[in-house]
């Protein structure tokens, strides 16, 4: 594993979040930890995959429409089109 800044900053983020949802509602409540649980998921998700896909349209695909009119990568640009919108 190597330092990946978005997903290690939202993960971080996640960790401020999680702990302020878990002094509202009390250390030993299990509605806290699941509410925390789901708000790292969806932040490790967001910086593990989705923030780079995006990064990678932006930067790797500048020319895709080029490429997919010639026929090579239609399913990625697809793909990369449907999640940019």
């Amino acid at each position: 594993m190597g330092f990946y800044l978005p997903y290690t900053l939202l993960y971080v983020l996640a960790g401020l979040i999680a702990e302020l949802i878990m002094a509202k509602f009390r250390y030993g409540n299990s509605k806290g930890v699941c509410v925390s649980y789901i708000v790292m998921q969806v932040l490790g998700a967001i910086g593990g995959t989705i923030y780079p896909y995006v990064i990678a349209y932006n930067s790797f695909f500048s020319d895709a429409e080029a490429m997919a009119a010639q026929g090579a990568n239609q399913n990625v640009l697809a793909a990369a089109n449907m999640i940019q919108s």
